[in-house]
């Protein structure tokens, strides 16, 4: 039986109100049916299972935007072009780029050629255009300059899987200051033609670094390669100079590759510096008649020196070749921090051409 909650008076099962104090009863609790009960317990799981819905979809939607999955075919050329045009200046600029450097005549008064190209796959929401390219001229006192740079449209996508390749051709007839940087990406240049180099200057932060010069090249004034993380080689084979020139490779944490060979008299000395602070770096010099050399090394607590050699003053740094000093001659110093140097060193007498 129920009670009056205020008077304590019994009530009636069907009662409304207390028929001593008027108090209104309170309605009995009511017990939930089992279908009632399961239903609360249900509405948690369901309300999780449809946020993890959510969230694996907007994750797929993600992945789908941002990995490469739309494939890349781009290729845009430019041509340089100016007449009377006896010196070039030119410059390469890409933050993510195979640069390929060849010489070759060309028709008319084109002086340089560019193709750049892109190949691979970025995210689906990326740009249509996917590099960026930018071409200055300029000519001043028969003297060309020209400027290329090129650029990743979507930078902030590190997920996209594209090779970029910038060809570059030049005409050998106009003497040459060239600059090519890179941050990532190999840089390969190849003087297989007869040409006058005034300068050249190559630096990436990470990649490969290969220069040839050959007996058909010039070097006038200077060389430089530079890499941060990466290596840089040097292929030098019988090319001329005009006076003394230097020539400067360097590495931050990699290998340095300096592969000299020399017969031809020199007009000049060449200063070489090849140097790494954490790395390798290898000297292979092959020199006849009246080319001599001086080499000097510079080795940290950490490093190692081997010495190979025929025809020098000894097995131990400083060596000079037997004829040294020459007419012209090789002035190379070898520096490790931390690593290792190895000289791989030839003199022959022969007959100076």
């Amino acid at each position: 039986m129920p009670y009056c909650r205020k008077c304590g008076t019994e009530l009636d099962p069907n009662s409304k109100f207390c028929h001593d104090c008027g108090t209104e009863v309170a309605p009995a609790p009511t017990t939930p049916t089992p279908s009632q009960a399961q239903s609360k317990k249900t509405k948690f799981p369901i309300a999780g299972v449809i946020l993890i819905a959510i969230l694996a979809f907007a994750a797929i939607i993600v992945a789908i935007s941002i990995f490469p999955t739309n494939p890349v075919s781009f290729s845009q050329t430019d041509v340089a072009s100016s007449p009377n045009v006896n010196s070039l200046n030119m410059t390469i600029i890409a933050d993510v780029a195979k640069a390929n450097v060849m010489f070759k005549e060309l028709p008319g008064n084109q002086r340089a050629t560019t193709n750049t190209t892109a190949t691979g796959s970025q995210g689906i929401f990326s740009s249509d255009q996917p590099i960026s390219l930018s071409f200055k001229e300029e000519t001043t006192d028969q003297t060309l300059t020209y400027t290329v740079e090129i650029r990743k449209t979507d930078q902030w996508n590190l997920f996209s899987n594209m090779q970029v390749t910038c060809d570059l051709v030049i005409d050998p007839t106009a003497e040459l200051n060239l600059t090519i940087r890179t941050t990532t990406g190999e840089i390969l240049f190849n003087s297989d033609q007869t040409v006058k180099i005034q300068s050249l200057n190559l630096r990436n932060t990470a990649g490969t670094i290969d220069a040839t010069v050959t007996e058909k090249t010039t070097i006038a004034k200077s060389v430089q390669i530079e890499t941060t993380a990466g290596s840089a080689h040097l292929h030098w084979n019988e090319p001329n100079v005009t006076g003394n020139i230097p020539v400067n490779l360097r590495a931050t944490a990699g290998s340095v590759t300096a592969t000299i060979a020399q017969e031809k008299q020199l007009s000049g000395n060449v200063t070489l510096k090849a140097e790494t602070t954490t790395g390798e770096v290898d000297l292979a010099l092959d020199i006849r008649g009246g080319v001599g050399a001086k080499i000097e090394t510079e080795s940290g607590a950490f490093s190692t020196v081997d010495i190979d050699q025929t025809g020098f003053s000894s097995n131990n740094a400083p060596l000079n070749s037997n004829n040294c000093p020459a007419e012209s001659n090789f002035l190379i110093t070898l520096k490790a921090t931390t690593g290792r140097i190895h000289i791989d060193a030839n003199y022959d007498p022969g007959i100076n051409n």
